[in-house]
This record gives structure tokens, C-alpha cells and sequence, in this order.
């Protein structure tokens, strides 16, 4: 199953998350960065709603420094 990160809480039971891969991408459409030794890059135009029996375990938190990046480029994709 492809790691996510979550954006937002929708409800108890949901929430808006970007997939995260592996394979470095530069673009406006995503972001790269390390974490726990690894590269990664969160695809932005890929974000969805996902239910919460489709999480089988979390694996980190990412730092708010790289967390506030992304929900800021994803703003801009969006233009809101």
C-alpha cells in the first residue's frame, strides 16, 4: 500500500491526503524531502479523500517545517 500523508481531518472517519513515492520528482505539481534517511516527494496533484479503514498503520510525522511547505504549494496549485 502507498504511504500518505494526511492533510486534514475531514471527520472521524475521513480525511484529505496526498500519496507519497519514493522516486525524486522536481515540479510545481510535487515536493521532495528527506525523512528517516530517505528521500520522498509528496504527490501533490494526486490529493483525495481517504476513509479510515484504509490506514493499516502510521509510520512518522513529518516536520512541521516540510508539513507547512507542502500544504503551501498545495494552496497555490489550487489557487485558493
Amino acid at each position: 500500500m502507498r504511504p500518505i500523508l494526511v492533510i486534514k481531518k475531514l471527520s472521524s472517519d475521513s480525511c484529505i491526503s496526498i500519496p507519497l513515492s519514493t522516486k525524486i520528482k522536481e515540479w510545481t505539481w510535487y515536493y521532495s524531502y528527506d525523512l528517516h534517511w530517505q528521500k520522498y516527494t509528496a504527490l501533490l496533484y494526486q490529493i483525495k479523500m481517504v476513509h479510515k479503514n484504509r490506514f493499516q498503520r502510521k509510520i512518522w510525522e513529518l516536520d512541521e517545517k516540510d508539513f507547512w511547505e507542502i500544504k503551501k504549494r498545495l494552496k497555490n496549485l489550487l489557487n485558493l
